[in-house]
């Protein structure tokens, strides 16, 4: 141990050491002059881990902080990896977009700079963009990569940088651990070469993204909404708030529901314009109750029958709807997943009668192993094929387009447990535009119905009875966080208890591992997914529980489900699950 320990401290000085003779800019000149002992070691004992989410850290002076410097290395280990492929991948080229996050703009700057020093032609976006505009930029422009910097729900603190592969999805697991060996190579962050910006642009290496893939990408997100079968004046009356949180799809919104033939729209006066900052949020995530209370305050003065929240990123929707007491319900992402997808499977059933469009039997829903069991019991009321996938939208994206090279059946609907949702596949990623154009013609259409989407939801529940999830996030701190929550897992994996606490256990799922066990049998099967850090126990009753390792943080997060017959027996079921799992973890912990 004291070995190793040696090891890692002349790891930490060496990079130290060569931060200090770089030249840096001034802001992380002074900030490198400021870190104590203890800081030092947490800014230099690794360097920015990349997987599938990309990076994503605080900004700050470090191998271990988002900069210039761990934005130049990604960009730089895509170099290669493109150039790799041949002229004609480099010729491609990579579009590039930002939020507007602190340092997004200059942060893809300097990514598009190393990359035309490497003679790979860059598509640049000259403001910030929703994230899956960049995808859709991806395919429109048939380039080989897209990057976005943003971060996210995260704090105002923090900033990161994804990785979009040629069909406009996020990077696979493989191909990111391929970039990841590519970076490893690359420990000399500080010293790698970017173009000067005019040279770039002069010798078209550089191209900033025009006006037309805006326009392009608006025109489609408007043809999601398809409100052929119900009157305009339910659309033109549905009472709307919204907002995006500070970020930057504010206007975009406002020009989209103007487009559908909304009059009764209202926007969060604090909270349109776009912010670095987040100066009214704590955490710009559309999950978090806190996030409406403008929004809460602005919709009781319209008597607002939907208010909708927009990630900065606009890749997640959050939706509150009246409950029959009159009070602003939050609908959890399984709850609006399992109405939006009952929502297409209605609506195409009626085309469908016509003798437009997909038959029910010709389509697939696409969703994680996370998400509600109650989209299952729906997909299958309507003939649906159901495809489960590992979490991440990655893996969803990377059915779809497998499922498209084969030209069996139709994409109808996807999303997962975090609230991403996918209508129509000119993007290969969570949109939450495209979501809410949805959301707003289902309103309307019930509201034709002279029901509200809280209504339509206890529906839902009383033919197929009440469901429930939640989630718990345990996060821990530096390396010692990740020897813990790796210590853990390692426990997890190593037994099958028959119980845990009240609960229990019919089966064990060890997706790391790739098998699937029986309690009480001998017999294992396989899993039929992609490996990943995760196991899953199911209960005699149904109920389930997933524990996984975040793959970019010294994280365990926890998901649950379950179902009965009641909400009240469901509230409770839930609540012995929690506590017993709970009470197992931090046992090992």
């Amino acid at each position: 141990m004291n070995a190793i320990a040696e090891q890692l401290d002349h790891a930490i000085q060496l990079r130290y050491k060569r931060w200090k003779r770089a030249r840096l800019p001034a802001y992380l000149r002074k900030e490198l002059g400021e870190l104590k002992a203890g800081e030092i070691t947490d800014r230099f004992y690794k360097q920015l881990e990349f997987g599938t989410d990309g990076l994503r850290e605080k900004i700050g002076v470090g191998t271990n902080r988002m900069n210039i410097f761990t934005v130049r290395r990604l960009a730089q280990a895509l170099a290669d990896e493109i150039r790799e492929g041949g002229f004609a991948q480099a010729q491609r080229g990579v579009a590039i977009a930002f939020d507007n996050r602190v340092l997004s703009r200059e942060f893809a700057e300097q990514a598009a700079l190393v990359l035309a020093q490497n003679e790979i032609k860059v598509y640049l976006f000259s403001q910030a963009r929703p994230t899956p505009e960049l995808s859709f930029a991806v395919r429109w422009l048939h380039a080989a990569a897209g990057i976005m910097i943003a971060a996210g729900r995260s704090p105002y603190q923090y900033n990161g940088c994804k990785i979009f592969v040629e069909d406009g999805s996020v990077i696979q697991a493989d191909r990111a651990t391929r970039l990841s060996h590519r970076l490893a190579m690359l420990e000399d962050d500080v010293g790698i070469a970017t173009m000067d910006p005019d040279e770039a642009v002069r010798m078209g290496r550089l191209v900033e993204v025009g006006n037309e893939v805006d326009e392009a990408y608006h025109r489609q997100v408007l043809s999601v909404f398809q409100p052929t079968h119900l009157k305009k004046k339910y659309i033109s009356n549905l009472r709307i708030v919204y907002t995006p949180l500070h970020g930057s799809s504010g206007d975009t919104i406002s020009k989209l529901l103007k487009a559908a033939g909304c009059k009764e729209v209202h926007s969060v006066d604090e909270q349109i314009n776009p912010d670095p900052l987040f100066l009214t949020l704590k955490n710009p995530d559309p999950k978090e109750r806190e996030v409406y209370r403008h929004a809460l305050a602005q919709a009781a003065d319209s008597d607002a029958e939907l208010v909708l929240a927009v990630d900065p990123e606009s890749q997640e929707l959050g939706v509150l709807v009246r409950s029959g007491e009159g009070e602003y319900e939050q609908l959890t992402p399984h709850q609006l997943g399992s109405l939006l997808l009952d929502y297409v499977g209605m609506r195409r059933k009626l085309l469908e009668q016509r003798g437009i469009g997909v038959k029910q039997g010709e389509g697939i829903f696409y969703t994680t192993i996370l998400t509600t069991d109650l989209s299952r019991e729906i997909a299958k009321k309507y003939g649906m094929a159901i495809e489960q996938t590992l979490p991440g939208f990655n893996n969803i994206a990377l059915r779809i387009e497998e499922q498209e090279q084969l030209g069996e059946r139709s994409f109808l609907f996807a999303y997962d447990e975090n609230g991403g949702f996918l209508p129509e596949v000119f993007v290969r990623d969570k949109d939450a535009l495209q979501t809410l154009m949805l959301t707003v013609e289902m309103a309307a259409y019930y509201k034709g119905k002279k029901l509200s989407l809280w209504n339509q939801l206890h529906r839902l529940y009383k033919a197929f009875g009440y469901h429930l999830e939640d989630e718990i996030q345990m996060t821990f701190k530096g390396l010692e966080g990740w020897q813990r929550v790796r210590n853990t897992m390692a426990r997890l994996r190593s037994e099958f208890p028959r119980q845990i606490g009240l609960l229990q256990i019919k089966q064990l799922t060890d997706y790391r591992e790739g098998k699937v066990r029986q309690a009480g049998r001998d017999l294992v099967r396989p899993t039929q997914l992609p490996r990943a850090d995760m196991i899953r126990y199911r209960f005699d009753d149904g109920a389930w529980c997933v524990i996984r390792l975040s793959s970019v943080a010294p994280t365990l997060k926890l998901f649950f489900g379950c179902q009965a017959n009641t909400q009240e027996s469901c509230k409770s079921r839930m609540a012995e699950i929690r506590s017993a799992i709970l009470f197992y973890v931090e046992s090992i912990l």
